[in-house]
């Protein structure tokens, strides 16, 4: 059986064709593709949502930050400032609540959590503006 295979190997024909059969068996050689990509992202944002849904808040946070240097131009960054936004709220953090909203209302039109956002961001406006007017 070795006898054969060895002698299979050094035709050049056979070269070729186990090259061949070798790079179409395994097309991507440079990372991940985009859906696995896609997938991971899913994922982490998943557990992100868990982990903001069980009160972890601190955690929620680190791991959206980190989630937003990962994946910076995945489509599921307006959810995952949406969940820093709301992290923000529980924190008491108005200010910066208000700006990650606008963040996901400008930059993020496309996507079903706008409608949350502007709701959201409409009920802060009051309970910023005890503080006095922002034109003031």
């Amino acid at each position: 059986m070795a006898f054969l295979l060895n002698s299979f190997l050094k035709s050049s024909r056979a070269a070729v064709i186990l090259i061949i059969l070798f790079f179409t068996a395994f097309p991507a050689f440079d990372g991940y593709s985009q859906n696995q990509e896609t997938i991971f992202a899913r994922e982490d944002l998943r557990f992100i949502q868990n982990l903001f849904k069980d009160e972890f808040f601190r955690f929620a946070r680190q791991e959206s930050a980190e989630f937003t240097k990962t994946y910076p131009q995945s489509p599921l960054i307006a959810d995952v400032v949406f969940i820093q936004a709301q992290i923000d709220v529980v924190n008491k953090q108005y200010d910066r609540a208000l700006v990650r909203y606008d963040k996901v209302i400008k930059e993020y039109p496309e996507v079903q959590i706008v409608e949350d956002a502007l709701y959201y961001r409409g009920a802060l406006k009051p309970i910023t503006w005890q503080r006095g007017p922002p034109w003031i």
